[in-house]
């Protein structure tokens, strides 16, 4: 790591992630901080960076803005930011007026603009909106209202609209579009228990989320800003929570189907979603028998392991990684170890496993050890890392079986539990108190979750073998 170019790049103002792709570097941005803080590195400001670009360009920007050109298109062109070429501008004698309307009005701006139009024509451009004067779009906006009174404009726009839906499908992108990322979860463990359902099924005026004839069941989730669980002072809120009266009143006086509804809370923690499910339908997860040696094991790319992160791993995100391996059956994604760099470590071959996520039903015995020592033979580094999570009964017997060294412990944390004793971890329900405009505290004593002091964590270590 060169120390100097380091020192260099972050006096003239860059940040240290950009330091780091500019200089193809393999650390945690926390080493480059601490690299300045040590050595008592002092750095410009933005504001002294933005400055010195808008000198460096000055002559550029008058050029440009008296040719006909505006500020907002200048700023693209330079790669500046509008609001400084604006004030850049004011304070160079050219007052608002130049800026805005009266600028449209400029014979040599006319004639500009007219060449410009001349030359998107024949380029076949015909979209001239952003050629048009603010009282241009006055007069082509009222011109359109008056068009829309006529009964044979509507009738024949109506027709072409209609035709537009079908010819894209766009009742399939609707029904993508409300799928929510709690319903998906849902889903997902249905999914899992091999359950039978059917997505927004309709009951009268109203639907629910899911319809699971087998089981006898409708099922209801329900997000906990909109649905009111918190507050339903805002006008939306209060239609919905009243629309939601309306319908169990009516589902329930018309259908003998079980009818439950789910908060979005559940939904946090695949552990509380898959016991509430079970419960209620009565199924478990079937594992299924296979042969280890029928495993494949390659690198992946993010894409084929952040939903399978998201679906079966606890913390249910993928989290910052260097590189990420797959175990194959037949094509199938049925395991996943995701790999970062240690905070404190630089690029001295040392990876942390950060991730390590096998699909519920191929867990079968001595899976997750042979896994990992697959994925070690095929990793280039020197050093690995983890920790064994014993509140989540993980006390590192896949790593001894796969010859990694227990080191120490880490210092003792929290997470939280429901009703049906169901772990949620902190990171989690901090992020989602965030998305609910509140703070961790204070979500916690609106849902009734207990904070429970979690067991130091195990540290390991496999150092491989010159």
């Amino acid at each position: 790591m060169n120390i100097d170019e380091i020192k260099e790049l972050w006096m003239n103002g860059d940040g240290a992630n950009i330091i780091i792709k500019r200089l193809d570097l393999k650390c945690n941005p926390i080493t480059i901080y601490r690299l300045a803080k040590k050595n008592n590195w002092m750095r410009i400001s933005n504001q002294e960076k933005t400055n010195k670009s808008i000198i460096a360009k000055s002559k550029e920007i008058l050029e440009l803005f008296d040719n006909g050109i505006q500020a907002s298109e200048i700023s693209r062109k330079l790669d500046l930011k509008s609001y400084n070429v604006l004030r850049f501008l004011r304070r160079n004698g050219r007052t608002p007026k130049d800026l805005h309307y009266d600028f449209n009005f400029r014979e040599d701006i006319r004639k500009k603009r007219a060449e410009i139009g001349k030359l998107a024509w024949e380029n076949g451009k015909l979209d001239f909106s952003p050629l048009l004067t603010p009282q241009a779009k006055q007069k082509s906006l009222l011109g359109n209202l008056e068009r829309w009174k006529d009964p044979q404009y509507k009738e024949k726009m109506s027709v072409i609209a209609r035709d537009r839906w079908y010819k894209n499908k766009m009742w399939e992108k609707m029904r993508k579009f409300k799928e929510t990322r709690p319903e998906n979860a849902v889903a997902d463990i249905l999914d899992l228990l091999d359950i039978n359902y059917k997505r927004n099924y309709r009951i009268g005026e109203f639907s629910v989320d899911f319809y699971c004839q087998d089981n006898n069941l409708l099922l209801e989730i329900d997000g906990e800003y909109w649905h009111g669980r918190f507050s339903d002072k805002h006008k939306q809120v209060a239609y919905v929570t009243q629309k939601d009266i309306r319908k169990n009143d009516y589902i329930r006086n018309n259908r003998k189907e079980r009818y439950i509804r789910l908060w979005e809370q559940y939904t946090l923690s695949r552990e509380s979603l898959i016991t509430i499910l079970q419960q209620v339908t009565g199924k478990v997860v079937n594992v299924k028998n296979f042969e280890l040696s029928n495993l494949k094991i390659k690198e992946i790319a993010q894409s084929e392991s952040r939903l399978f992160i998201e679906k079966y791993h606890y913390l249910m995100t993928l989290g910052p990684f260097s590189k990420i391996f797959g175990a194959f059956l037949d094509d199938l994604l049925v395991a996943v170890c995701v790999f970062k760099y240690p905070t404190y470590a630089t690029n001295n071959g040392c990876l942390e496993l950060s991730r390590f996520c096998i699909h519920p039903s191929y867990q079968i015995k001595n899976m997750a050890s042979y896994v990992l020592s697959k994925v070690i033979k095929a990793i280039d580094a020197k050093n690995i890392i983890s920790y064994s999570d014993t509140t989540q009964n993980h006390n590192g017997t896949i790593y001894k079986a796969a010859n990694f060294t227990e080191v120490g412990m880490t210092s003792p944390s929290y997470y939280y539990v429901d009703e049906y004793n169901a772990k949620y971890h902190k990171k989690v329900i901090y992020n989602h108190a965030i998305k609910m405009k509140m703070s961790e505290s204070e979500y916690v004593h609106k849902t009734g979750l207990k904070k429970v002091t979690e067991q130091p964590k195990k540290k390991f270590i496999f150092i491989k073998s010159s």
